[in-house]
This record gives structure tokens, C-alpha cells and sequence, in this order.
């Protein structure tokens, strides 16, 4: 006779946070802010059990029976933990502009770019994010959403990315750039 398996994961959460679990979205509050993730997103097939339970510490549960939910629930869990961070900390990335005169400028709404173009590009600020500039080629992007501060740096990142020869362009601070060797005579 075959027995189930039960996979678990938990994840602790912090006294700072406040966690509901209401109709398939798990609201994550914190000091800086509140997150919504919906759990029907990382979860289609409804494979996963989720709860919240207080004794003797607070933390969310997932659990599944089957072994092939196993990667959905590493990724949900690193998901919960990364926004519990957002509500606390926050996310920060740096973008860095690599180039003879290529600057970045800050004002409350705008960000503008002179990066070797004809024209200076100019981006209005999302609300759920906030930047500044700690010199003129620097560029911080901070947000509770680790995902969304991702992808306005992508999208700002676009507007001129590194290329291969002299690493000249707009890169993440973490980014290691592949160099290529120029033409021979």
C-alpha cells in the first residue's frame, strides 16, 4: 500500500508584520507598507495548502501531498520572504552610468538621462517607487516590491544598454559585463 507524502514549508514571520489570508490573496503589512500577492498566480492547479499559524512563533505554513509541488512551494515561500523584507527594509538596486559624460539627474517626478544620445531622455518616476541620485552617475531605485523595483531598472536599464567593447551604458551594479577584444590589423 502506497502512503501520501506531506512536503511542508515554513516561513517564519517577524513581529513587525502583520499576515491575512483572505479569499486566495495573502496581504503582507508592514511599517513601510502593504503587499497583496495572489496566490491563484503561483498556484493555478490549487495544489497548495496554506496556513497561518501563531503558536509558538507566527508563521505561514504551505503544504502540499504532491512531490511535483514541491518547486512551486520554494518559490511561493522565497516570494513571502522576500516581501516580508519589502514591508520592513525595503528593496534597493543601483544603476550606474558607464561612459565619458553620461549623467543621471533626479527631480521629484522625472528622471533624466544623458547618455551619449542626441537628446537627453527624460522618465517620469512611478508612485510605488522612489530614486535618487548619490552622484551624477549613480542612480538608487528603492521600493517595497522587489519585483517592481526590478523592472523599472530593466526599463530604465533599456534606454541605453552596456555594450560589449568598452562596457559604455546604463548597468546594474551587480552586472558583469563580457567584454569582447576589437578588430585585429
Amino acid at each position: 500500500m502506497h502512503t501520501q507524502n506531506n512536503y511542508t514549508r515554513k516561513v517564519v514571520v517577524p513581529s513587525s508584520v502583520n499576515i491575512k489570508l483572505e479569499q486566495g490573496t495573502l496581504s503582507v503589512e508592514g511599517p513601510l507598507g502593504t503587499l497583496q500577492i495572489d496566490i491563484s498566480l503561483y498556484d493555478p492547479s490549487n495544489l497548495m495548502n496554506i496556513q497561518i499559524k501563531e503558536n509558538p512563533v507566527s508563521q505561514i505554513v504551505v503544504q502540499s501531498y504532491y512531490q511535483y509541488a514541491k518547486p512551486i512551494m520554494q518559490t511561493f515561500s522565497t516570494i513571502i520572504e522576500s516581501s516580508m523584507i519589502g514591508v520592513t527594509q525595503g528593496h534597493m538596486m543601483q544603476l550606474e552610468a558607464v561612459g565619458v559624460g553620461y549623467k543621471i539627474s533626479c527631480t521629484s517626478t522625472h528622471v533624466q538621462f544623458k547618455v551619449g544620445l542626441s537628446h537627453t531622455v527624460s522618465c517620469i518616476i512611478p508612485n510605488d517607487v522612489r530614486m535618487f541620485t548619490p552622484k551624477p552617475s549613480q542612480l538608487v531605485i528603492f521600493g517595497i516590491d522587489k519585483q517592481r523595483v526590478s523592472q523599472v531598472l530593466a526599463q530604465l536599464r533599456s534606454i541605453r544598454i552596456p555594450e560589449p567593447y568598452k562596457g559604455k551604458g546604463l548597468h546594474r551594479k551587480t552586472d558583469i559585463i563580457l567584454r569582447k577584444e576589437g578588430k585585429k590589423k
